[in-house]
């Protein structure tokens, strides 16, 4: 009678206690199912006259008052004091001044790695142009000779660097964003949907010791991981990592510059739509006019002069215009022809600054970006490590899985 009335007592204790949030109704309904297998037992134990049965449910009431006094002890250190232990552990008052510190300084940290990111893209695409440039030059008929060259085809050993730095670089900045949303996830998981669970399974006779496990999961996702966090974000702020030191004039020496008489030929928008149209579009676009001004001066004779003018391959204007055209291209040809023997091997940087460029990317930029980006896989490690350590330390204290197998191969 004794453990029925304390049982009694302590199922009422927990239901006031549960009241504050609805999450939390179902933990005294575990308490009355598990007080209600209990009772059967027992009462089965005294009809049968089973001493082990008797023994089994005496010493379940005393895991049930244990189990209750837990469970209530954590509620009330969780819903009265956790800002205080959060302050005491983190040096936050509470959740969401911890959240978005801790936010803040991950942001700050992911920021620079994007910037860090965004350098890497634009200096492998100015390598890239650099490498992959390359021009020949030939002479002679029927039997020709000539050179082919690509004066810094050498500095192409870098680019995979650079592509593998931007991959790491990546991981970090996903690192950050996941670290951010398990900080989130943890604090409203925890408290309001894992604990009433692990309460539950803590009461109940046959699942005591996951509910154990399950109470000290939530505990470290309130309590462990954001210190942990915010031990790493100190850590980082102390140590000061370096990133990209690349400034313009530093892109400036990187980027690929080519004699005017050259990118003329290439980037003059009216040189570009003489040589792209055909014969029939420089048809379109003299014929039409020329020879309307032309017939104009017939009077009364336009249409007899128009059609025969403007007729397309037999016209009179589409001879001239035809060779017009073939002159144009024919000259442009050439005049490309002379620009390239003339001018491709006047290109900046020169073969000679390869040394330059090497020592530019590796200093400034491949030496201290590898650093940061490997910070991030090391604060996840130290993160980690220290959330592990705490949930199996809490697990085994509760009555739980003092190794917690599946948890260390998540992390």
């Amino acid at each position: 009678m004794l453990y029925t009335r304390i049982a009694f007592l302590l199922l009422l204790f927990i239901s006031f206690v549960s009241a504050a949030n609805g999450y939390y109704d179902i933990v005294p309904i575990g308490g009355m199912l598990a007080t209600f297998i209990i009772a059967i037992s027992y009462m089965a134990s005294q009809i049968f006259q089973n001493h082990q049965l008797e023994a089994w449910a005496k010493n379940e009431w005393k895991e049930l008052i244990i189990a209750g006094i837990t469970i209530g002890f954590i509620y009330a250190a969780i819903s009265v004091s956790i800002g205080g232990l959060l302050g005491t552990m983190t040096g936050y008052a509470d959740k969401s001044n911890l959240i978005s510190g801790v936010e803040g300084k991950i942001n700050e940290f992911e920021n620079a790695l994007i910037n860090d990111y965004n350098q890497l893209i634009k200096a492998s695409n100015r390598l890239g142009m650099l490498t992959s440039y390359s021009y020949s030059q030939s002479a002679g008929f029927i039997i020709t000779f000539g050179i082919v060259n690509a004066p810094l085809l050498g500095a192409n050993g870098m680019m995979q660097t650079l592509s593998m730095l931007a991959a790491s670089t990546s991981n970090g900045i996903l690192i950050y964003e996941a670290m951010k949303i398990f900080l989130k996830f943890f604090f409203d998981a925890a408290i309001n949907y894992l604990l009433p669970i692990a309460f539950v399974f803590r009461i109940m006779p046959f699942t005591r010791k996951i509910g154990g496990t399950l109470i000290a999961l939530a505990l470290t996702g309130i309590f462990i991981y954001p210190f942990s966090m915010v031990l790493a974000t100190t850590i980082h702020d102390s140590v000061g990592i370096s990133h990209s030191q690349l400034n313009s004039e530093d892109f400036n020496k990187i980027t690929l510059k080519l004699d005017r008489k050259i990118t003329q030929m290439c980037t003059n928008d009216a040189l570009r739509l003489l040589v792209s149209l055909s014969e029939l579009g420089w048809w379109a676009m003299i014929c039409p006019i020329f020879c309307a001004a032309i017939c104009a001066l017939a009077g009364p004779g336009f249409a007899a002069c128009f059609w025969p003018c403007i007729a397309p391959f037999t016209g009179g204007c589409w001879g001239s215009t035809y060779s017009l055209y073939i002159y144009t291209q024919t000259a442009y040809s050439i005049a490309s022809s002379i620009a390239l023997v003339t001018s491709a091997h006047n290109v900046v940087p020169t073969a000679e600054s390869s040394g330059v460029i090497f020592d530019i990317l590796t200093n400034k930029l491949i030496v201290p970006v590898s650093t940061a980006a490997s910070i991030p896989i090391m604060e996840a490690v130290l993160v980690g490590a220290l959330t592990i350590v705490g949930a199996r330390s809490l697990s085994a204290a509760l009555g739980g899985e003092a190794a917690i197998s599946g948890l260390e191969r998540m992390i």
